[in-house]
This record gives structure tokens, C-alpha cells and sequence, in this order.
């Protein structure tokens, strides 16, 4: 799929009656902000698993990854 469809099937899909205008640029953006969020919430996956014991479990390493990324004041 070529980036211009996907952005012409964005547009279709966000022409909701109840939703503000949204430009390429704003979707753009937004992308962007989550895109980081999810690579820094990685990171602390990442983390977690170096740091636990190897007998944690999934939802240890989540937990710890989750304290991890809240104690972050860049994303309070």
C-alpha cells in the first residue's frame, strides 16, 4: 500500500461528523508521539528483563516495565 492510499483511507475513515478537522500533518504528528511513547515503553521492557530474576514471570517484567516508564517525568 502506498503511503498516499493509506493517507486517503485515513482521511475517508476520520471524516466523522463529530470529530475536528484533522490534517496530514496532525495525524502525523500524533503518529509520531505514540511511535516514541511505545519505543521508550520498549526500553523499559527491555530493562525489566535484564534486571529480573530468570525465574520472573511475563507479568513481573510488565509490571516493573510499567513503574519504570511512569517514574519517567517526561511521560507523566
Amino acid at each position: 500500500i502506498s503511503s498516499d492510499l493509506a493517507w486517503q483511507k485515513l482521511t475517508i475513515l476520520g471524516k466523522n461528523a463529530s470529530w475536528s478537522e484533522r490534517t496530514k500533518q496532525y495525524i502525523r504528528c500524533r503518529i509520531q508521539t505514540v511511535e516514541n511513547t511505545t519505543k521508550k515503553f520498549h526500553t523499559c521492557i527491555k530493562q525489566s528483563e535484564n534486571r529480573c530474576p530468570s525465574g520472573a514471570s511475563n507479568d513481573d517484567i510488565f509490571q516493573q516495565a510499567k513503574i519504570m516508564f511512569m517514574d519517567d517525568p517526561k511521560y507523566k
